[in-house]
């Protein structure tokens, strides 16, 4: 039997690539809508652009798809 050792960082990976809101991130194609309860996800060619009604815009760059997801996440945890 092998163990291996995982650190934080793969931990981080493992659950990140796992979750739903992260893989409908990725797979979101341009010109794509994407709903998490009231927050709206839209991408363009260049970006994501997360937004919930009378509260905030905030405009992500597809190559920084970890924050815009870390945003999601944090807006959702504080409903």
């Amino acid at each position: 039997m092998s163990i291996v050792q995982l650190s934080m960082f793969d931990c981080e990976v493992n659950m990140r690539n796992n979750d739903y809101v992260y893989r409908q991130l990725e797979a979101l194609q341009i010109g794509g809508k994407l709903r998490f309860g009231n927050i709206q996800v839209s991408r363009t060619d260049k970006f994501y652009v997360v937004a919930k009604e009378a509260e905030f815009e905030e405009v992500f760059n597809i190559f920084k798809i970890q924050k815009c997801y870390e945003f999601i996440n944090e807006k959702l945890m504080n409903k």
